[in-house]
């Protein structure tokens, strides 16, 4: 994990509450929403970090897409973003 990486982590999870954190995570597109717009920037982020930034630019790249908050956008947060999204809203 990067050091950029790290302090932006660190500064998410000292403020604000469970969900507004999570809902940092998952909103992969950056437009401020949970919606399904945010799918495809899922999968971009999962295989690009660098087109992910081009194409997204309002999101959190350092952040967005690590659901799990392992620190790493990998296939382990795959199943935490889809639960996300169809009940509407992480736990």
């Amino acid at each position: 994990m990067t050091a950029e990486r790290s302090e932006q982590l660190e500064r998410v999870t000292q403020s604000g509450s469970a969900l507004q954190r999570l809902r940092f995570y998952v909103d992969v597109a950056g437009d401020g929403a949970l919606t399904m717009f945010d799918i495809d920037a899922f999968v971009l982020a999962l295989s690009s970090a660098d087109a992910h930034h081009a194409a997204y630019p309002m999101a959190q790249t350092a952040l967005a897409g690590d659901v799990n908050a392992d620190g790493r956008i990998d296939n382990f947060d795959i199943a935490a973003f889809v639960d996300c999204l169809i009940v509407g809203g992480c736990r």
